[in-house]
């Protein structure tokens, strides 16, 4: 059977191939993969923050994988409407995951490794600092993602029956869109720079325990 550290390697191989060839060499997405696949290696004693790592792959892979039929069945055949509503239901449902994993880490650790190992077992129930800030980040991204949807909506009110004269008046409000590009980053960053601040913190806390020990 394949250990927990291997899988979470092959995890991030296969994230950062899929960055290339799904997303189209997008060096957000690209980027993002390999900062996870650095912390990971960084933090590789710290269970919990490369299973929190492993959780975020998986799920950032189901949403490459999404795609995949949206740019081939999708993308420049249907409406913008059609397009963006769909495009945007799928961040939302992607982040609402990441929050739910994310909030249920521990149960899921122990459903998936920690049964199977004493050593893991044990280290499931260790603080983790980033647990609460990448929860809190991964709801602030799915409330974008649904305002985003909602926006969507509003600019094509008269495909759900509004009267065009009504619909007309809100068919130019797109704010959220205009800046959809530039947010979503920003949230891929935030967990990036939570990640980077739990391994601080459990290394300081790793010298303190040793040199607590040496005293």
């Amino acid at each position: 059977m394949m250990s927990f550290r291997n899988l979470v390697f092959c995890a991030i191989v296969v994230g950062i191939l899929a960055a290339i060839t799904i997303d189209m060499g997008s060096p957000i997405v690209i980027s993002f993969m390999i900062s996870l696949g650095i912390i990971c290696i960084l933090s590789k004693d710290e269970f919990n923050t490369c299973f929190s790592i492993l959780l975020i792959l998986l799920i950032s892979l189901l949403e490459l994988i999404l795609t995949i039929p949206f740019e081939k069945y999708v993308y420049g055949i249907y409406s913008t409407f059609t397009q963006n509503s769909i495009i945007f239901s799928i961040h939302l449902l992607t982040d609402i995951l990441l929050a739910l994993a994310i909030s249920n880490r521990k149960q899921l650790s122990i459903i998936s490794f920690a049964k199977k190992s004493e050593k893991y077992m044990a280290k499931t129930f260790e603080k983790c600092y980033s647990d609460a800030p990448l929860v809190g980040i991964f709801i602030l991204s799915s409330a974008f993602d649904f305002l985003a949807f909602i926006e969507n909506l509003s600019r094509h009110l008269e495909r759900v029956g509004v009267p065009i004269e009504i619909a007309e008046r809100v068919i130019h409000i797109q704010v959220i869109y205009d800046h959809y590009i530039y947010i979503k980053p920003i949230f891929m960053a935030l967990t990036i720079a939570v990640l980077i601040g739990n391994l601080a913190i459990m290394k300081a806390k790793a010298r303190n325990i040793e040199s607590s020990a040496k005293a």
